[in-house]
């Protein structure tokens, strides 16, 4: 992190309600105690609006923002939303989130009977993204700058250069995303931030598509794969599935009608059909689609390609080098 930015990520904890020792600064900070001793004296040469108390290190009451005053019930709910793993996962969201706890004045009175019921278990499934990555795809959205990135598709045996104009940074179907308008494509794509490792600004900038929305940009996906086509699909699934669509909703543009029977036909629009026919693969014998014919010979071929790579038992991997030999690694006194 630069220098410049570590202080104003410094300044933001210390206007807390609470001192930090030098440490909690390091650990939250990412860097070592003696850089945040230089960071402090800095601080201190520039004005005296830091001080030291028996709690730790924090603006003076005169010199920083009054600490939001919220009540138990209002206090836990936002820690609800502080501790979300998926925004937990990468750094540098994690730092503004703690920066943002920090400045959550104490509860006056007792926190029982708050909202402690709650909580957030949102599962992230990104591979590792980069820092590097992030802050760089941040500030250029901000600053409207084209890039240049290191990309790998599914398709491809490695890596290649892109040329984007980033637009937005999301987290959905409990991985990260980044829409941006692809040069080589000429339209506004989805791309998997865990598969981006460089990123190089060009020097230019862009302007983004007018009023771009993300959600209206999504509404026509199953999950997250945008497509060129416009399919009405129709389903039947069976009664026993009925409490699973009665009571829960997946998709904007569903509509479901039950029989007297309880089976469920169900209605949907989607761009493209690939995601929906893994989908409905998954319900088995339970699922029946009754339009449009594509879709059912897809979900045939997935179902097909299924039971054709689970009929035999797997083969046992083949031995290398490495491999370990019948009752390797046992220690002495071990039963045989």
């Amino acid at each position: 992190m630069a220098k410049t930015d570590r202080i104003f990520q410094l300044l933001s904890l210390l206007s807390g309600a609470r001192g930090f020792k030098e440490g909690d600064l390091a650990r939250r900070l990412g860097v070592s105690v003696r850089t945040v001793y230089r960071d402090l004296a800095d601080l201190q040469r520039l004005n005296d609006s830091i001080e030291e108390t028996e709690q730790g290190w924090r603006l003076k009451t005169s010199a920083g923002t009054r600490p939001v005053d919220l009540d138990p019930a209002e206090r836990a709910l936002v820690r609800v939303a502080l501790g979300n793993p998926a925004l937990r996962r990468l750094r540098r969201l994690r730092r503004a989130l703690e920066a943002l706890d920090a400045k959550l004045a104490p509860p006056r009175v007792s926190a029982a009977g708050a909202a402690a019921a709650l909580e957030l278990a949102t599962v992230d499934r990104s591979g590792e993204v980069p820092e590097a990555v992030f802050e760089a795809l941040e500030r250029a959205i901000g600053e409207r700058a084209v890039c240049e990135v290191e990309y790998q598709t599914l398709a491809e045996a490695r890596p290649r250069r892109r040329r984007f104009d980033p637009l937005r940074l999301f987290q959905r179907a409990e991985a990260w995303y980044l829409a941006a308008h692809c040069h080589e494509n000429e339209e506004v794509r989805i791309f998997r931030l865990d598969r981006i490792t460089a990123v190089e600004p060009t020097g230019g900038r862009f302007v983004p598509p007018e009023n771009f929305d993300l959600t209206a940009f999504l509404a026509d996906t199953w999950t997250i794969s945008k497509g060129g086509g416009r399919f009405d699909v129709e389903l039947r699934f069976a009664a026993a599935l009925r409490p699973l669509f009665e009571h829960s909703r997946h998709h904007e543009t569903e509509q479901k009608e039950f029989a007297a029977d309880g089976s469920c036909r169900y209605r949907v629009r989607v761009g493209q059909l690939e995601e929906i026919a893994r989908w409905i693969v998954g319900f088995g014998s339970a699922a029946t689609v009754i339009a449009p014919e594509a879709l059912r010979t897809a979900v045939r071929s997935l179902a097909a390609g299924t039971l054709e790579a689970n009929s035999a038992a797997p083969e046992p991997p083949p031995k290398g080098r490495g491999a370990r030999r019948p009752g390797a690694g046992r220690t002495r006194g071990t039963r045989r």
